[in-house]
């Protein structure tokens, strides 16, 4: 008889995949509850602004690229591995400042459960991806220093604009509004691992290269999302379409985009 070795099996990758499905079901339940009962979850119109648009772009663009990259992942696909991070910090990103903006009520317990189970996939997401052999295939094949400039100066761009707004704020005793407060602090949270990712990939670390997609990925669909959400705001809330926003935006999201088509390339090309 033939010897017949069992697959090996990956606790860690399992635990990465029960827990960020379960972080696309409960993004699928907050949205779907804020889009149905939006003045039971957002009780004034600042929050409606704040939250509603961004449910409809959690739906079409946070859960598709979280599955997505699963799916690839699970195909054996290398570059759904690198996406996956990154879909996962761009959910987290959101559902921080929902946790500090949105008022308490039964769905506040799926905000906090997306933004614990997030962190815990991410951890996993992150190790599970082998650094050595990341710059051993993407080496000289992605444009690491231009790719790392990006990133460092999105990273600087946002921890300036935050410490000026705070500052600002803290100088003049003006209030800073909740939605803006936990925008802060989800940028706070997010520029030094866009600085600590460009330094890395600046330098060729194995570690740059193993999280410059991922990152790119993030900065790119944030971007995405933002014009998404300007547009969905008529739809949603009593409000214009703010033309000049998307411009800015879409200008801004194109030092983004350029790297992360290059990387991705680069990366099929490996």
């Amino acid at each position: 008889m033939k010897d017949q070795t069992a697959p090996v099996v990956n606790p860690s990758a399992i635990f990465m995949l029960a827990t960020s499905l379960t972080v696309a079901a409960l993004t699928i339940i907050a949205s779907m509850a804020g889009i149905i009962s939006p003045a039971r979850f957002y009780p004034s119109e600042a929050l409606r602004q704040f939250a509603l648009a961004n449910d409809v772009t959690n739906l079409i663009i946070g859960v598709p690229i979280l599955l997505g990259s699963i799916w690839l992942d699970r195909r054996g696909k290398y570059i759904g591995q690198l996406l996956w991070p990154g879909a996962l910090m761009y959910t987290l990103y959101n559902y921080l400042a929902y946790v500090v903006a949105l008022p308490i009520s039964w769905l506040y317990i799926a905000y906090l459960l997306i933004v614990a189970l997030g962190i815990y996939s991410l951890v996993p997401a992150v190790a599970n991806i082998d650094f050595d052999t990341a710059q051993a295939r993407l080496k000289g094949r992605v444009p690491d220093h231009f790719a790392g400039a990006v990133l460092l100066l999105l990273g600087g761009f946002v921890f300036i604009r935050v410490f000026g707004v705070i500052t600002s704020a803290e100088l003049s005793a003006a209030t800073v509004e909740i939605t803006e407060r936990s925008l802060l602090l989800a940028d706070a949270l997010l520029a030094p691992a866009w600085i600590i990712g460009g330094v890395m990939l600046w330098m060729r670390k194995p570690l740059g290269y193993a999280t410059g997609l991922a990152l790119l990925f993030q900065g790119s669909m944030l971007f995405i999302g933002l014009i998404v959400v300007f547009l969905l705001q008529p739809l949603v809330i009593s409000a214009a379409i703010p033309w000049l926003d998307i411009v800015v935006v879409s200008l801004m999201g194109l030092i983004c985009f350029v790297p992360l088509v290059l990387y991705w390339r680069g990366i099929s090309r490996s």
